[in-house]
């Protein structure tokens, strides 16, 4: 009986420190994410998520709005690369 409390206990414990560890990754690769946005708005370089993109499924390359998703001029890449274009 007390083997099985333990076992029972020691499971527990893990399953909790797994799910604790978890959401600590998660909340630390959010932070990280908002701290790159930060830094970009610091700069100001504008940074685009995409969101307003969600949704075009019949999207193509050769569509006339497609290259706004996809152009980045060479200032703005060389702010964030950091080596001359």
């Amino acid at each position: 009986m007390i083997r099985q409390d333990l076992a029972t206990t020691s499971f527990r414990f893990l399953l909790f420190w797994a799910m604790l560890l978890s959401l600590s990754f998660l909340l630390f690769i959010f932070l990280h994410e908002c701290a790159h946005g930060l830094g970009s708005k610091l700069e100001g370089i504008s940074v685009s998520t995409g969101f307003n993109r969600v949704g075009d499924v019949g999207k193509r390359a050769s569509d006339p709005t497609s290259g706004q998703i996809t152009s980045f001029p060479a200032s703005q890449l060389q702010a964030v690369l950091r080596v001359p274009c």
